[in-house]
């Protein structure tokens, strides 16, 4: 029995040191730290607030103490809030949320309780957008940002000479029901 209540609290002991370490917030600064999994921590994530158009992502410490980091292409590459999602700074030096990772990473709007203005679903895509915050595309995690749409998706494909993702591109339509996201889960899953 003894040996019974140590296995449990061993396991229970394991289990909360590896939800706090996966779970852990910050900054990554460069794209090498991303892929290191490298995070400046500055306590647990805040918020990530505006003004003006210029973004800031905030952390706050044990100690109730706040740090505020600019959000510019040049000063970070990205950050993770505390439920582990992962935000990559655009071209624009707006945060954006990796909605879906792969050989092709989508991402969305960088707030967490949906978007700030009416949203609508883009019958050719499935994802919900609106015309201040559309959904973007990158190959790779650092590949060049482009607005997600079937036409982008083919130039890019055509620029890569993927015959394979053009002939799969080809079966998007909305009358059918296969959508850009369709397209996109396969292509990631063909591509692993």
């Amino acid at each position: 029995m003894w040996v019974t209540k140590r296995v449990f609290i061993l396991t229970s002991v394991l289990l909360l040191i590896s939800n706090v370490a996966f779970s852990q917030a910050g900054v990554y600064k460069t794209y090498k730290d991303y892929l290191n999994n490298n995070l400046t921590n500055y306590g647990r994530y805040s918020s990530v607030y505006h003004f003006l158009g210029r973004f800031t992502v905030s952390f706050e410490n044990e100690r109730g103490k706040k740090t505020d980091i600019k959000i510019r292409k040049g000063n970070i590459w990205g950050y993770k809030n505390n439920n582990g999602d992962v935000y990559r700074v655009d071209e624009k030096n707006y945060p954006r949320k990796i909605t879906s990772f792969g050989k092709i990473v989508v991402y969305g709007n960088y707030t967490e309780k949906g978007y700030s203005i009416v949203t609508k679903r883009d019958p050719q895509t499935g994802f919900s957008s609106t015309s201040s915050t559309p959904y973007l595309f990158s190959f790779g995690t650092n590949g060049d940002m482009e607005l997600l749409s079937k036409n982008n998706l083919r130039r890019a494909l055509k620029k890569r000479k993927d015959k394979m993702g053009l002939e799969l591109l080809k079966k998007v339509s909305v009358f059918k029901g296969y959508l850009v996201m369709d397209f996109i889960r396969d292509y990631n899953e063909a591509n692993k």
